[in-house]
């Protein structure tokens, strides 16, 4: 998995975000360059308790086998809710309302 800050997030009729890197990444365990494989789908929870479903770009090295995924910063790998959801739940950030279930924002607090 490669962990991109520099993109741009377009979205499209279908409702799609597509995640545009304005960088090159080497693969990260061979540091060869890679070829892009396609795109994957992506669901990722907003603060506000709706759905953004982000197309994120796959890419294989044929040194070591490998298929990465680029996943933009406001990702939190393996979560399902976003970065700056669980930042503000982990922070306790009143001004900003979470919606969620409280079971669901004591998993955050406890990981």
């Amino acid at each position: 998995m490669i962990v991109i800050s520099d993109y741009t997030l377009k979205e499209d009729k279908n409702g799609l975000t597509h995640v545009h890197s304005n960088e090159t990444n080497p693969c990260p365990d061979c540091q060869r360059e890679m070829m892009q494989l396609g795109t994957k789908r992506r669901k990722v929870r907003r603060a506000d308790g709706t759905w953004m479903i982000l197309l994120i770009r796959r890419f294989y090295c044929f040194q070591c086998k490998r298929v990465h995924h680029e996943l933009p910063d406001i990702i939190v790998p393996y979560k399902r809710h976003g970065a700056q959801t669980i930042e503000n739940v982990i922070n306790k950030n009143e001004e900003t309302p979470v919606i969620m279930e409280e079971s669901t924002i004591k998993r955050i607090e406890n990981w």
